[in-house]
């Protein structure tokens, strides 16, 4: 895992962490971190044809900003680690959400 990963690797979990402090439990994210790494696991979440119930959950306690997708947005440095057309899923889902 290069640095970058690992910086954006332990964003999410900071994240995951908050949402656990909030009531909310990212079992199933943890699951596919584990099965598929960090990277891949938010490159098939952004990518995914539907808003995942992560989002939706985290939508409904006005904490968008605890996404994978809100974490790429919002940190520029990590945007290198996805394509582009990762990258415009994730705008596009986080303008469908509200979210920007």
């Amino acid at each position: 895992m290069t640095v970058l990963e690992q910086q954006f690797d332990d964003a999410v979990m900071q994240a995951v962490r908050d949402g656990d402090k909030l009531g909310y439990s990212a079992g199933d994210f943890l699951k596919m971190r584990a099965q598929y790494g960090p990277i891949e696991t938010a490159r098939r979440l952004m990518n995914g044809r539907s808003v995942p119930y992560g989002v939706a959950k985290l939508k409904s306690m006005n904490r968008l900003d605890l996404t994978v997708e809100a974490i790429v947005h919002d940190n520029p440095k990590f945007q290198p680690l996805f394509t582009q057309k990762t990258l415009d899923n994730c705008r596009a889902r986080l303008v469908a959400v509200g979210y920007i």
